[in-house]
């Protein structure tokens, strides 16, 4: 978002179209209620698991990526986007295994979320392409932003798991076997994504 938005006061007139324009404000006034959703979200979530210590590296990493040229935070803007909408795209497809059936307040929450990261998925797209940003820095910024993802996944889900083993709330083998289950019906989802991240990589996704 503050890529996006840092871009737009900076470019030059003729890079930024009237319509890219209204598109990257309604960009920002979407990721900004979605941070303010996930802050809700995770000070509630943070009553039951360790959710603050596990934000506290994101932000490590958000600060890192900071500190980058506007060029590089703009290809990893896009690359997060582009990530987040291929698992939004999963996440709402009819019997998905990632998210569950149902009408409670966290779930309608992740619906609402991912419908809007599918329907801005192409803004920071559009940026980089009005920026010039060159194709070997958006495949980098890809990989290594899908490498962060996919490992920032694992340490929350591991830590979730060992808190509630811990807490009691479930036995070990039975965990095991849920996992099991789980990775057999998300694997068709995860091979559906890299097959898209490896689109979006050779410039034929949007």
């Amino acid at each position: 978002m503050d890529a996006v938005s840092d871009w737009l006061r900076e470019a030059q007139k003729p890079a930024v179209s009237p319509q890219l324009r209204d598109e990257v404000n309604r960009f920002v006034r979407e990721e900004a209620a979605h941070q303010r959703a996930h802050r809700l979200y995770n000070d509630r979530l943070a009553e039951h698991g360790p959710a603050h210590r596990l934000e506290q590296g994101i932000a490590s990493a958000v600060g890192e990526i900071a500190s980058r040229s506007l060029a590089t935070r703009l290809a990893f803007a896009a690359a997060f986007e582009q990530l987040t909408a291929l698992l939004s795209d999963e996440i709402l497809r009819a019997r998905s295994p990632w998210l569950g059936q149902g009408a409670a307040p966290q779930l309608r929450l992740w619906r609402w979320h991912c419908a809007e990261e599918i329907g801005h998925r192409h803004v920071a797209l559009d940026v980089l392409t009005a920026a010039q940003v060159g194709h070997g820095r958006r495949v980098l910024a890809m990989l290594a932003a899908a490498l962060y993802l996919a490992m920032d996944l694992t340490v929350c889900l591991v830590t979730f798991c060992l808190h509630d083993v811990r807490a009691g709330r479930i036995g070990v083998w039975r965990l095991v076997v849920q996992g099991c289950g789980f990775a057999i019906r998300a694997t068709p989802g995860v091979l559906r994504m890299g097959w898209g991240g490896l689109r979006y990589m050779a410039a034929l996704e949007r």
